[in-house]
């Protein structure tokens, strides 16, 4: 195999591996806007009068930026220096999840709530209040939670809510904001991520799998294998709220100290996958 051109078809996948485990941390498959840059620091050696006789390179940085089309939760995570933190009943894997629960009234006088509110710690309601919304979406009047249905107070009781006659009618629309405890049942299942202020992404290796063609044979495709066996995740992010988002990253590769040759990065092109 003799190969000297390559036609990009599209990234595959780019996966970042533990150098110690080799499991997979976390990987991203709708890559866009990839790019690899490679900088020197330099320092010229001059003559008495400043001129430049030679430049010497000291050493040299390597970096990946690149986005991927989706928001990709496991990159978020690895960025906040964490792992995806799923619900299950398992005491530590057990966390609180916010929820507005938007309910129509099918009764006057009672209301049954999506999940079971957990209350929080130092207070006495796990539902304080709740508002009957106004035809455009907005919170008009506020309920409050208490002991004895009356008027302007309700009470709840596990998932249901009980409110004085003529409190309500049949129809309006009411807003409750409460905490659940999601423990991996069916209903109560939820992903965490987090970032925090002393976590880090952990270094490991990273490989990015592309599809290429042969330009003087169409019908050729070649999977190319970039690989930087040590590579480190920014934890620099900026995300945007809204549909056509992508999710950015960047990965800086650093020299193996212990390697004698000190690999940034290789790039290797296997026999092709139709030959």
């Amino acid at each position: 195999m003799v190969l000297n051109n390559l036609v990009i078809d599209r990234i595959m996948r780019g996966v970042m591996f533990s150098t110690t485990t080799r499991e997979a941390l976390w990987s991203v498959s709708q890559i866009s806007n990839f790019s690899i840059s490679v900088t020197t620091d330099s320092q010229d050696a001059v003559d008495g009068t400043g001129t430049p006789i030679m430049t010497f390179y000291r050493a040299k940085q390597c970096e990946i930026s690149a986005e991927n089309a989706l928001w990709d939760l496991t990159l978020f995570a690895a960025q906040g220096g964490g792992d995806q933190a799923l619900a299950s009943s398992s005491a530590t894997n057990k966390f609180l999840v916010p929820i507005f629960d938007e309910i129509e009234m099918t009764a006057a006088t009672s209301a049954t709530l999506t999940h079971t509110p957990v209350v929080p710690t130092g207070e006495t309601y796990a539902v304080p209040y709740i508002y009957v919304l106004n035809g455009d979406g907005s919170m008009g009047r506020k309920l409050t939670c208490g002991s004895q249905a009356a008027a302007g107070v309700f009470t709840q009781t596990g998932t249901t809510l009980t409110f004085a006659a003529n409190e309500l009618s049949i129809g309006d629309t009411i807003i409750a904001f409460y905490e659940y405890e999601a423990n991996g049942t069916s209903g109560n299942q939820a992903v965490k991520l987090m970032n925090t202020a002393k976590d880090f992404p952990k270094a490991g290796k990273f490989v990015l799998e592309v599809l290429c063609v042969d330009p003087c044979d169409k019908s050729t495709l070649y999977y190319a294998y970039l690989i930087m066996p040590s590579a480190t995740l920014a934890p620099d992010v900026d995300l945007d709220f809204s549909t056509d988002a992508t999710h950015s990253f960047s990965l800086r590769a650093q020299q193996d100290y212990c390697d004698k040759t000190k690999v940034l990065y290789s790039l290797v092109v296997p026999e092709s996958s139709n030959s």
